[in-house]
């Protein structure tokens, strides 16, 4: 146990090195329907690898783009500074990597086009979120995701925001390389 505690206090100083933030899109899980309570298990791993953002992890994890996740209220609470994108816990990245998104909350898309104004590169790969999640106030709300996203001009899969941009293509290895 004393080793133990060693190692988990080393480990916990530390920093991860990793470039990209992978966006975890959950909320394409709540909204897939069904009937049964959806359970997130080791054991049984098809909600992550049966997913986009699977795919995309497993095509990182290949080309040797080290990588974390990040949820909703992780995006929430990051900051970019010289565009380099900071978390709360201090941990520097380079992009956040939206892998196809279907459902998106709207503070979500608002907080990455602010971090892309304030110089970051946001990375989406084949399409933007084409809904919002759940039914309060769903048609206002969509409608306001649609207005925000319609508001970027993507030329040649690029949209400059601010000091930033936001990158759109089918290409792993191409948004990956710009």
């Amino acid at each position: 146990n004393a080793y133990l505690t060693r190692c988990q206090s080393v480990l916990q100083q530390g920093k991860p090195h990793n470039d990209v933030l992978l966006y975890w899109p959950v909320s394409d899980l709540w909204m897939s329907g069904g009937k049964r309570e959806m359970r997130f298990s080791v054991h049984h791993s098809d909600w992550i690898e049966k997913t986009a953002c699977g795919e995309v992890g497993r095509w990182l994890m290949r080309q040797g783009h080290p990588f974390d996740f990040v949820s909703d209220v992780q995006i929430g609470k990051t900051r970019c500074e010289n565009g380099q994108l900071i978390t709360e816990g201090g941990s520097i990245y380079r992009t956040i990597l939206v892998p196809a998104a279907g459902f998106m909350k709207i503070e979500t898309a608002r907080r990455l086009i602010e971090l892309a104004g304030s110089g970051a590169t946001i990375v989406i790969w084949k399409n933007l979120p084409q809904s919002v999640p759940g039914w309060h106030q769903h048609a206002e709300r969509e409608q306001e995701l649609k207005t925000l996203l319609d508001g970027l001009n993507f030329v040649d899969g690029s949209a400059t925001v601010g000091k930033g941009r936001i990158l759109l293509g089918d290409e792993l290895s191409v948004l990956m390389s710009q």
